[in-house]
């Protein structure tokens, strides 16, 4: 707590009419994000340019994926350009978000913005940018919230899996996790692969990955090794940065070649013999995030 339940990833878009268009046809429709009324509490808000931005959200199984495009000059317009679209927070839900924000600002995390709704609505973001490539939120649900019925993912997007950051100093960002209560454990799968592309084997290999449990949904951070990877170009640029957001699918292959059937590039993929596998498609130029479709040990050679 308060990072045991995932509740969103928030991608800033320039264009989210251009978004909305990508996605559909990919089985991730995005709905209007709605909360009538007023804040009581906008905190430092600047209201007018929130209430004008663009909000929309697709339901996943186990978490939303919301996109924002602002119409108005500040905060969010400074950060699309500075960085283009890219993943903006990641947000954790709470049942008490005042209590939540007392405890993270007692772990030494600085507030970025807070708003409290009169419907019971509130969130706070962390100025956690630049130690880990992605602002952390707390949000608590409005007691009059419910879910879309016109915006829930299809497979292979139906069930979110990881949130997976590139970290180009793996130490500094573990240790930053770790101080708010966020600890990384080693992501290990030994054996070899039966197929790899896009990626040297013993490169693969000598990538740092580790990885906390925050519910259902993983935080994945991965540290690329000397040898010249795309990993370790993302990170050159980029420095620390949300690379991919993943989906758990049951049959990868199936689902790679539907996707590639669509228009979507293949950045890399693995199948390991212990039946472990991934598929990473090109999709940074559109959404500034990677996404990744995956398959649990014991499922890639299940399918015939």
């Amino acid at each position: 707590w308060p990072f045991d339940r995932f509740h969103h990833v928030h991608l800033a878009t320039k264009d989210i009419g251009r978004s909305t268009r990508f996605l559909e046809p990919l089985g991730i429709p995005l709905a209007d994000y709605n909360h009538p009324g007023k804040f009581v509490d906008p905190g430092d808000m600047n209201e007018e340019e929130f209430w004008a931005a663009d909000y929309k959200f697709s339901t996943t199984s186990t978490a939303h994926i919301q996109f924002m495009s602002p119409h108005l000059p500040g905060g969010y317009r400074d950060f699309l350009d500075a960085y283009g679209n890219r993943v903006y927070s990641i947000g954790f839900e709470v049942n008490e978000v005042d209590e939540a924000e007392d405890a993270l600002l007692a772990r030494g995390l600085a507030l970025k913005v807070k708003g409290r709704h009169e419907d019971g609505w509130g969130f706070t973001y962390f100025d956690t940018l630049s130690d880990l490539g992605v602002y952390l939120c707390v949000r608590q649900t409005s007691k009059s919230e419910s879910g879309a019925e016109d915006n829930r993912a299809s497979a292979p997007f139906e069930t979110l899996h990881h949130v997976h950051i590139v970290a180009d100093d793996m130490a500094a960002t573990e240790d930053a996790l770790g101080q708010i209560g966020i600890t990384l454990d080693e992501y290990s799968h030994p054996g070899s692969f039966e197929v790899l592309e896009g990626l040297d084997e013993n490169a693969f290999w000598k990538l740092g990955y580790k990885h906390a449990a925050c519910g259902s949904v993983h935080l994945q951070v991965m540290s690329p090794a000397e040898e010249d990877t795309g990993h370790k170009r993302f990170a050159a640029r980029w420095g620390r940065r949300v690379f991919s957001i993943g989906f758990v699918v049951d049959d990868i292959d199936a689902h790679e070649d539907g996707l590639k059937g669509l228009g979507l590039a293949v950045l890399m993929k693995g199948r390991h013999e212990d039946g472990w596998g991934f598929t990473y498609f090109d999709t940074f130029e559109e959404l500034g995030v990677n996404l990744c479709i995956r398959c649990n040990p014991g499922t890639w050679k299940a399918s015939p």
